[in-house]
């Protein structure tokens, strides 16, 4: 997935196995105050725990999660592209 997302030009500050963990929505958050497009999570092939789920929601921190990564990746570019375009 690192590889693919270097190809992409995704930025990846942590890359990590497991279940999405609230630590996780939060390290985002603090990636997100400083640049809004990248503090995002990218979960490909994990759950998102419940209390990650109530701080992405509470912080506002966007979770792409998809089967395919290529997929995955996909509806992040897209999405980066259309607040770009609002901005």
């Amino acid at each position: 997935m690192l590889r693919y997302c270097e190809k992409n030009n995704v930025q990846v500050r942590l890359a990590d196995v497991g279940d999405v963990s609230k630590r996780d929505i939060i390290e985002a958050s603090v990636v997100k105050s400083r640049e809004p497009l990248v503090g995002v999570v990218l979960a490909f092939g994990v759950r998102i725990l419940p209390d990650a789920e109530e701080e992405a929601a509470a912080s506002d921190v966007k979770i792409f999660k998809e089967p395919i990564i290529y997929n995955l990746i996909d509806k992040y570019l897209e999405w980066q592209r259309s607040k770009r375009k609002q901005a």
